[in-house]
């Protein structure tokens, strides 16, 4: 898939034509291959022509491709800049257009995070982890701030979504422990911001968003 990306981009100059690829060949292909059917709730909240900063709960590295295979929208991510050293995989995504936060020192992060409102400020929907990372035994992590400074400088509503089943067909820290299974996605209406951008902002954005999430996968255990 690396191959047919560069080759892709090599040929059309265009990132939106290799991420097509990405979300409508390789994402279907790897969900095919490990026998995982997906079940999805409330897309009606995905309006075609708005732009969103999606935020979901992070479980396993099946994630991103059960979520570029379900959202019917080309996205973006933004992913640490550590992600871009490693060999390919982070060449191809820098190519596809993804953001990068650096977060190796304060200043650094705070320009990052500029940096990314204005990419989104100039149409691109985006997906974030706001946990960071996902714990090994499937726990809900606290989410973090970075991903909402960004969308209060860049003025644009989240769409919260939950995603439940995926880490018992691939648990983490168990890179070939993977079986068939189902996944249901639930995506929820999004959330304007306040008219503001200070801390207090900031931190009210975090917690609705993290009360919107859970309250999704709550929903999703009760079925």
């Amino acid at each position: 898939m690396i191959g047919v990306t560069l080759l892709t981009m090599l040929l059309t100059f265009q990132a939106p034509w290799a991420m097509w690829l990405v979300r409508k060949v390789w994402a279907p292909f790897v969900l095919f291959v490990l026998g995982v059917k997906v079940k999805v709730k409330g897309l009606e909240h995905i309006n075609p022509r708005g732009n969103y900063i999606f935020i979901s709960n992070h479980t396993s590295n099946l994630d991103i491709p059960i979520l570029l295979a379900t959202i019917p929208r080309t996205f973006y991510f933004i992913a640490k800049r550590e992600l871009i050293r490693v060999p390919l995989f982070g060449q191809i995504m820098w190519l596809l257009g993804m953001i990068f936060i650096d977060r190796s020192n304060p200043r650094r992060s705070l320009r990052s995070m500029k940096l990314a409102a204005i990419k989104l400020k100039n149409g691109k929907n985006v997906l974030v982890f706001p946990e960071g990372t996902f714990d090994n035994d499937g726990h809900f992590l606290p989410f973090k701030k970075g991903t909402f400074h960004i969308a209060v400088k860049a003025k644009m509503p989240l769409l919260p979504l939950a995603i439940s089943g995926a880490s018992d067909i691939w648990p983490g820290g168990k890179m070939l422990s993977m079986k068939p299974g189902e996944v249901t996605i639930n995506f929820g209406p999004a959330f304007e911001q306040e008219d503001s951008n200070d801390l207090n902002a900031i931190t009210n954005l975090r917690d609705k968003g993290e009360a919107e999430v859970k309250r999704l996968l709550n929903e999703l255990k009760k079925i």
